[in-house]
């Protein structure tokens, strides 16, 4: 972890704690052409997690960045590798039903044993450390709110429960604990991720941007170089649902808008004119 002087954080633009402003850049921008099997745009924990499975599994994959690696929402996250997202586990049994929530909760457990399973495989040194994850109310009116997300997560199949005291420095009226739960430095996993990722035919590209994805021809345009390209067999393209990408513009593929992973054909080649 990077160690700056809190008081100092509070004056000018707000500061990651977990981002080294004065970092050189690990890894250069693409500069000539390449084949992968799987392309994947952005660097973060989605796009490097992926990346390392899909290597693992025996593929070639490239990761194209278009800064540095996990400085977008990875490096300004709150930490927390966790399977409890607000009160949202009753609210989705009650409108997409508790076949699809409980899909869902599983793929989050799941998610959390995998950063963890990787961790412990590439031996990185991120400050991973088991903790119980809470999400509580500071209103009596709350509190069956939070009574029925416990009892849906449980019918969902998570260790959750019912506490009648948080550990939080101010009065609470109870709240959703989730055992076994996780914190760590995102920096750190990502860094740990990209520096075992280059070789047998996969790479890291930073200052890379994808600036355009054409359904017809699942194209993807990487900057900032023009002479350059990268073909792949599957483009990875980080979005909050299967449907985010039909809603983006065809020139912003890459808005970081985006938890979930989904791949499709894609072929990479470059492209002149301003990015999205």
């Amino acid at each position: 972890m990077v160690s700056r002087d809190p008081a100092a954080s509070l004056e000018g633009d707000p500061q990651s704690l977990w981002i080294d402003p004065n970092g050189p850049p690990q890894f250069e921008p693409l500069d000539g052409s390449v084949s992968v099997d799987v392309a994947v745009v952005g660097g973060g924990i989605a796009g490097l997690t992926t990346a390392t499975l899909c290597k693992q599994a025996g593929k070639t994959v490239a990761v194209i960045e278009a800064d540095r690696v996990g400085e977008g929402v990875t490096g300004h996250s709150t930490a927390k590798v966790t399977a409890a997202h607000g009160l949202v586990y009753d609210e989705l049994a009650s409108t997409v039903g508790e076949e699809r929530a409980r899909g869902y909760a599983e793929a989050n457990a799941a998610a959390v044993e995998c950063v963890a399973d990787l961790i412990d495989v590439h031996d990185i040194d991120c400050s991973f450390e088991r903790l119980d994850a809470y999400t509580y109310t500071q209103s009596a009116d709350d509190r069956s709110a939070i009574e029925a997300e416990v009892r849906t997560a449980k019918r969902l199949g998570l260790a959750a429960n019912f506490a009648e005291e948080v550990p939080v420095p101010v009065e609470t009226e109870g709240g959703v604990r989730f055992p076994d739960q996780a914190q760590f430095d995102p920096m750190r996993y990502l860094q740990g991720l990209a520096a075992d990722l280059p070789g047998e035919g996969s790479s890291v590209f930073e200052r890379t941007k994808a600036t355009d994805l054409e359904t017809a021809l699942q194209r993807i345009s990487p900057l900032p170089t023009p002479g350059s390209s990268s073909r792949g067999c599957t483009q990875s393209d980080r979005t909050c649902s299967p449907h985010a990408l039909r809603r983006l513009p065809r020139r912003c593929v890459t808005s970081p808008a985006v938890p979930m992973t989904i791949a499709r054909r894609a072929r990479i080649r470059p492209e002149t004119g301003p990015a999205c």
